[in-house]
């Protein structure tokens, strides 16, 4: 059976939460059936581990997706040089069944299935209390808001050039019960996807806890405020620029996240020593890759390590490292040489500096939420005094010193917008968002002719072709 968007297999810990009515009704002795998985609070905890265990699996790729959406964010754009054989990603040539795509709409699929399962079962069969209940739900919300948002990112037709009648994404929104060619459904349109993101993180943002009382808990899974940092993310690409500066200024306001020094975001964590690298107050969401266990952990890889500590097929470009201000600890201390005999004159990042991928990974920082408020309200108010104290803050923290910015340095909005995205474009370098910062803000990516409906990843064509045209695709890959 096809292992596609609802033909994904659940990974193990999920099999007692599968949907089968012969199935459950022949459950041996050891199964635990679908009603009985859901009854414990400390059994739907288990099941809501492996969610997020998925989510990693998607976010960070698997299986053959050595591409995954992590990297292609700054593998299309002139942060990095690429090896001649990763030149797909940049000029949309690609098969349309290319296999990493494939695994990137596979692995995500997969993920909202299995938040699905939780959103759905809970209500039917939980029998504890409703506190936990509430979490529970709400961390699968999240989780799905996220997965969903990236999939619109990647193949969402006009999703971050304000095309919301585009072509957006299948919606799914219950769990898949077997193949009987009913469940297959049509792409909803970029705007129906956002709604449904916005409404899972409204729910997100109500019912979860602002804090789980340290930095690891409140980076490595989802909190009130995490939801509201993701929810002003979602606006600011949406272009609805009020809204992501109120929610950037509730995560400011809460207290619980701030700036770290970069030493202790991103350490050395040396090849072989599996030392536990905790998490810091910068990681409003972050997978713990590092702080999650030992050798034999199964979260073991974040698929990051290797390809850029080995230089085989990314490295640094020159330019970009030229674009820094003088001092800048973005170059002296996250940018180095790397696996010493290949590419021997190019730098690599420090971010993801253990080569067995051993490093935790950053999914939403304080920083960037900074930066959020910062441009929402100059897109908003013009030069304003706020934003060049946010801008400020991002900007002294990489370059201990420097004389601050101040208003008059500003003669226009626009002078002032440039400077902001200039900043987040090389704070946030590494971390997967370039590319789609690039795409909602009118900025050329690396390939500077790219038109804007190739400026989206095509749907697996065996998608298209198992639905029988149900689900299209993308009108730049007709």
């Amino acid at each position: 059976m096809k292992k596609m968007l609802f033909y994904a297999a659940l990974p193990a810990v999920m099999l007692l939460a599968t949907s089968c009515d012969s199935w459950l009704d022949l459950a041996p002795e050891d199964t635990l059936t679908e009603e009985r998985a859901f009854e414990s609070e400390k059994s739907v905890e288990s099941i809501l581990a492996g969610t997020y265990h998925s989510f990693y699996q998607a976010v960070l790729g698997s299986g053959s997706t050595y591409y995954p959406g992590f990297i292609i964010g700054d593998q299309t754009t002139d942060v990095l040089h690429l090896s001649n054989e990763n030149n797909s990603f940049v000029n949309a040539t690609f098969d349309y069944d290319d296999q990493s795509i494939k695994d990137i709409w596979s692995t995500y699929y997969t993920a909202v299935n299995n938040a699905n399962v939780i959103i759905t079962n809970i209500p039917k069969y939980a029998k504890y209390s409703e506190a936990a209940r509430s979490r529970q739900l709400a961390e699968a919300s999240f989780l799905r808001a996220y997965l969903y948002f990236d999939l619109l990112k990647f193949f969402g037709d006009g999703a971050l050039l304000g095309q919301m009648q585009g072509l957006g994404l299948p919606l799914q929104l219950k769990p898949y019960n077997g193949y009987d060619g009913s469940q297959i459904i049509p792409r909803s349109t970029n705007e129906q996807v956002y709604e449904q993101v916005v409404k899972d993180l409204s729910f997100a943002v109500a019912n979860l806890p602002a804090s789980y009382g340290s930095d690891q808990k409140n980076g490595a899974r989802a909190t009130k405020l995490s939801a509201s940092a993701l929810l002003s993310r979602v606006y600011l690409y949406k272009h609805d620029f009020a809204k992501a500066a109120k929610f950037a200024k509730d995560v400011i306001d809460g207290g619980v996240y701030g700036l770290s020094t970069f030493t202790e975001l991103f350490p050395y964590n040396e090849k072989g020593k599996f030392i536990p690298i905790p998490l810091t107050k910068e990681h409003i969401f972050a997978l713990p890759i590092s702080s999650n266990g030992s050798q034999s952990t199964q979260y073991n890889t974040n698929n990051l390590g290797s390809a850029y500590y080995y230089k085989s097929s990314y490295w640094i470009e020159k330019a970009f490292i030229r674009s820094h201000e003088k001092g800048d600890q973005r170059v002296s201390k996250l940018m180095y040489l790397g696996f010493p005999d290949r590419q021997v004159n190019d730098s690599t990042t420090f971010k993801f500096n253990n080569s067995d991928g051993r490093d935790n990974v950053p999914l939403i920082r304080y920083a960037e939420i900074l930066l959020t408020r910062a441009e929402a309200l100059a897109r908003e108010d013009g030069v304003n005094a706020e934003s060049v104290a946010l801008l400020n803050q991002v900007r002294g923290r990489a370059i201990p010193g420097v004389t601050p910015l101040v208003v008059s340095n500003f003669v226009s909005a626009q002078e002032l917008l440039d400077r902001i995205l200039r900043e987040r474009f090389i704070e946030l370098a590494f971390e997967g968002q370039n590319r789609y910062d690039l795409i909602r803000t009118g900025r050329p990516l690396k390939n500077k002719t790219l038109p804007d409906n190739k400026k989206v990843l095509p749907i697996p064509q065996s998608e298209v072709d198992i639905s029988k045209g149900v689900i299209k695709q993308n009108p730049g890959f007709l």
